[in-house]
């Protein structure tokens, strides 16, 4: 997502959200620019990747080629995730509200906050960075603003809540500028902050599983100082990180910290700057939102870029990285299961 300096969050520019059914049936995807370029050839017209553009006021739907195949009117939007009926999830930090959009007729059917009020008291967020809805019907809020993480029923209750509201913390039980929270399959959920920078996993009762410090990694000549958007990979204990430097870096970790693949060229088209998201795909290749060059690029693990999307010019003011379809979690664990 796009970061708010100004509120100790960090400016994101890039937001993809790969399609897991077509990607997964080992679909190649071939080099592509957006504006000033020739798109390659590409192997589907299939939808691939979702783009919020917060300047634009709109989310557009990209073929493999980057062409545009549908889009909506969005206000400012940051942040977007795909509920399980196939509708739009949309965080507007700037304007502190977060609201679904219907992927059939491209309007607004539901809400959460007020428009440009932020605020902590029920009904209101401060800066919302990711969002979430679960199968039973909730959506997982990360409250940025408010250094919380919540979960709110369709009538707009909250019905979960990590950290305290508008407490800053590091202590169990708090929070400081949280930047994502991803709901996991098991009903826990992964919690990335920036400060300190850390990801963790915390229960439905709120117990921490696992806790791993960002900064005091072992084997790193740089230790990560800004952490970004933790996500699962799929691969057990095996959780993807974005290093939100100048000289970027994506890696990959166990919960222990140990540094099991990494991608970060120090120069060349795949260099990276202000890396703020990344979304691993089925067949092992990995999406990452670019901030600093706006657009976002596709590897492979052995580190070749494969295809890319944006630029400055073309798409100024773009944001963060999901699948295109319903993120994989079953429901919300009740927390007197753990």
């Amino acid at each position: 997502m796009r970061r708010h300096e100004g509120r100790g969050l960090r400016r994101s520019a890039f937001a993809i959200f790969a399609a897991l059914s077509v990607l997964a049936g080992g679909t190649t995807a071939a080099a592509a620019s957006a504006g000033g370029g020739e798109p390659a050839a590409a192997s589907s017209s299939a939808p691939f990747v979702y783009v919020p553009i917060e300047d634009a006021n709109r989310i557009v739907e990209l073929d493999h080629s980057g062409h545009v195949i549908w889009e909506a009117p969005a206000t400012a939007p940051d942040d977007v995730s795909v509920t399980p009926d196939g509708n739009l999830l949309v965080n507007a930090p700037d304007r502190s509200i977060v609201v679904e959009i219907s992927r059939r007729t491209g309007k607004e059917i539901w809400r959460y906050g007020h428009d440009k009020r932020p605020g902590s008291a029920p009904g209101f967020l401060r800066l919302p960075d990711d969002s979430f809805r679960l199968l039973d019907g909730t959506t997982l809020i990360c409250d940025s603003g408010n250094h919380r993480v919540i979960r709110v029923d369709p009538a707009g209750r909250i019905v979960w809540q990590y950290g305290h509201t508008g407490v800053r913390g590091s202590a169990p039980g708090y929070l400081e500028a949280p930047n994502d929270a991803v709901p996991l399959a098991q009903g826990d959920v992964l919690i990335t902050t920036e400060y300190p920078p850390r990801i963790f996993e915390v229960t439905a009762g709120k117990k921490v599983v696992w806790s791993l410090a960002l900064d005091h990694l072992k084997g790193l000549h740089r230790a990560i100082l800004r952490a970004s958007d933790a996500v699962p990979t799929g691969v057990p204990d095996r959780y993807l990180v974005a290093d939100y430097e100048k000289r970027g870096r994506i890696l990959e970790l166990d919960h222990e910290g140990r540094v099991t693949w990494s991608y970060g060229p120090k120069s060349g088209p795949g260099a990276l700057d202000h890396p703020s998201a990344v979304s691993p795909l089925p067949d092992g290749r990995i999406l990452i939102s670019d901030d600093g060059h706006d657009r976002v690029l596709m590897v492979d693990r052995a580190g070749h870029l494969l295809w890319s999307y944006g630029n400055k010019k073309a798409t100024p003011g773009v944001s963060d990285v999901k699948p295109v379809v319903p993120w994989p979690v079953t429901k919300a664990a009740a927390p007197s299961k753990r």
